[in-house]
């Protein structure tokens, strides 16, 4: 299990490390890390504090952010306006392979669905363009067994199960295509695009989320570069499995960090990684 976080010994890696001309890339989750868990997704904005510190954080010249959510890139569009340097990836990575050819199955399944939320108020169908999700967090606490019991049912009977599949998630499932693309493989495709191949020596890592689907952005990173150039953080309130190096306990706290390495960024300075980028080649 992850330890709780210490912020002064991660500002210290932080700091070291853009002294040492390398960047920190921020790579965040938005539900629950960003945001609050709203009772329903349309629900879910940005916690107090958090766009102003994300646009403090993209302004710096050393520092590199991402969000990388379920979400489509719109709804993060709407969630996070503003943010001018900051890339927006959403379905968990899934919209790189190219949406259109999984929205038409989604939008059948959101039809042949429309029973769901009938038989169990409550019960909410999100439509994701690549991905379905099923939440019950507002249904009956004593109707979810009977709920995914009767969706699993269906699923078995209705679902292309060699196209898609059913992933958990906090009082959610979501119907998402099999594709080689999950968080994991997103955090490192980006990582690499920003910086090629020997992007664990170019910068530090710092990937933040508290769900089920941050475990592969987690696992990726801490097989692809160790505890040494990344640096995964689980935002949980109690003490849980994870694959993250560290555990903080809330948004509030997420928002403070933030806050806490915009100031650090800014006072470690550091040379523009464009300047940096042209001494190294002579130009």
């Amino acid at each position: 299990m992850p330890g709780l976080l210490d912020e002064k010994l991660l500002l210290d890696r932080v700091r070291a490390a853009l002294e040492s001309d390398k960047v920190l890339s921020l790579v965040l989750d938005y539900d629950g890390t960003l945001s609050p868990i709203a009772p329903t997704p349309d629900l879910a904005v940005a916690g107090e504090g958090v766009l102003p510190a994300l646009k403090a954080l993209e302004s710096c010249a050393r520092v590199r952010t991402a969000v990388l959510s379920g979400r489509t890139r719109p709804e993060l569009e709407r969630f996070l306006p503003g943010l001018e340097n900051t890339e927006l990836i959403g379905d968990h990575g899934a919209a790189l392979e190219g949406p259109a050819r999984y929205s038409e199955c989604v939008t059948r399944y959101k039809y042949a669905l429309a029973w769901l939320p009938q038989q169990f108020p409550g019960a909410l169908i999100e439509d994701k363009e690549t991905a379905l999700g099923i939440h019950f967090r507002q249904a009956a606490p004593d109707a979810a067994p009977e709920l995914l019991a009767a969706f699993f049912d269906w699923w078995l009977a209705h679902g292309n199960l060699s196209a898609f599949q059913v992933a958990p998630g906090k009082k959610v499932l979501e119907i998402r295509p099999r594709v080689k693309t999950n968080k994991g493989t997103a955090v490192l495709g980006l990582l690499e695009r920003w910086f090629g191949s020997v992007w664990p020596v170019r910068t530090l890592a710092v990937y933040m989320g508290d769900d089920l689907t941050d475990e592969d952005a987690f696992a990726a990173l801490h097989a692809a570069a160790g505890a040494e150039h990344a640096a995964c953080i689980l935002v949980a309130e109690q003490d849980r499995t994870s694959a993250a190096h560290y555990r903080i306990p809330s948004v509030s706290r997420v928002r403070a960090l933030l806050e806490s390495l915009a100031l650090c960024a800014r006072e470690a300075g550091g040379r523009d990684p464009g300047a940096a980028d042209a001494a190294a080649s002579g130009k």
